[in-house]
């Protein structure tokens, strides 16, 4: 997953960049928290507890940062698509209205 996310970002920023939209690279709260979430999925599993919880805690913890990972870059993703490509369709419409100033 953490390969994934990094695969998911360096490929949107590629897009991004083809299509000539600007955009500001801003960590947000969500993303500090799955990285975060991440950090702890990879912990846990590299202790292999042999308790009866670990495994249903596991897939709790895959399951959890695989959704929470995946919905938050790809909202984020398209919405910064989607407000630069409205932007740059807003500046090749040519020069702005005379407001009689």
């Amino acid at each position: 997953m953490v390969i994934s996310r990094d695969v998911i970002i360096a490929t949107g920023i590629a897009v991004l960049t083809f299509t000539r939209v600007s955009f500001e690279i801003r960590p947000s709260l969500i993303s500090k928290w799955t990285t975060a979430l991440q950090v702890i999925t990879i912990a846990f599993t590299l202790l292999n507890l042999q308790a009866d919880w670990a495994d249903p805690a596991k897939q709790s913890l895959f399951w959890g940062t695989a959704a929470i990972t995946v919905l938050h870059y790809t909202y984020v993703g398209l919405h910064i698509l989607q407000s630069g490509l409205g932007n740059s369709s807003r500046k090749n419409d040519g020069p702005p209205p005379n407001t009689g100033k």
